[in-house]
């Protein structure tokens, strides 16, 4: 976490009333770190004194950044402080980064995906990519979607960049995939599916 400013511990101790200051302090810094601060993901980077309503959200954010800087993944250790008179203190600390090889990272997304929006190839890097569930009727098995709450099954599914996400693009094709091999189908041409 590393040092703390005198500014720090004054917001933390006006955030948090009436608990000790170290706590205060923790628990700051990991609103702090959660509300607007990246991680950069390295074996050694660590926060003390975290509550167990921000480790979900911690670990939220820590996964979302192995995503982001392209790592295949990582070791976390979650321990009490101070067991077990006060188990709800977490320690979490990474131990291990795991960046995998070129390839290895380019698959973990739709690297080589067609975007459904604008016709191009989803690049590697392009972490925020996504597949999208669309409410039509798909006519092959994958990629497509379904709920087993309310038993619907074989619904069509688009892949579409990141930019096109940013820029809310009107989605034009689904996609289906076979091996290797993907093929756009025009949104128009499926049937509308009703739930």
């Amino acid at each position: 976490m590393g040092e703390v400013s005198q500014e720090e511990i004054r917001a933390a101790t006006e955030r948090y009333p009436g608990i000790p200051v170290p706590l205060a302090v923790a628990k700051y810094m990991a609103d702090r770190q959660l509300e607007n601060e990246p991680i950069s993901l390295k074996p050694g980077l660590g926060w003390g004194g975290i509550h167990l309503e921000r480790v979900g959200q911690l670990v939220q954010k820590m996964a979302d950044a192995m995503y982001e800087q392209g790592k295949k993944g990582m070791t976390i250790s979650i321990e009490a402080i101070d067991f077990p008179e006060s188990w709800d203190h977490i320690s979490i600390a990474i131990k291990d980064v795991d960046s995998g090889t070129d390839e290895e990272i380019a698959s973990m997304g739709l690297a080589g995906w067609p975007c459904c929006c604008c016709d191009e190839t989803i690049k590697g890097t392009d972490r925020q990519a996504a597949i999208i569930m669309l409410h039509k009727r798909a006519k092959w098995d994958y990629p497509s979607w379904g709920n087993v709450l309310d038993g619907t099954s074989g619904m069509a599914s688009a892949s579409v960049c990141g930019q096109c996400l940013k820029e809310e693009r009107e989605i034009l094709y689904a996609v289906k995939k076979n091996g290797n091999t993907f093929v756009r189908v025009p949104v128009a041409e499926l049937e509308d599916a009703y739930e």
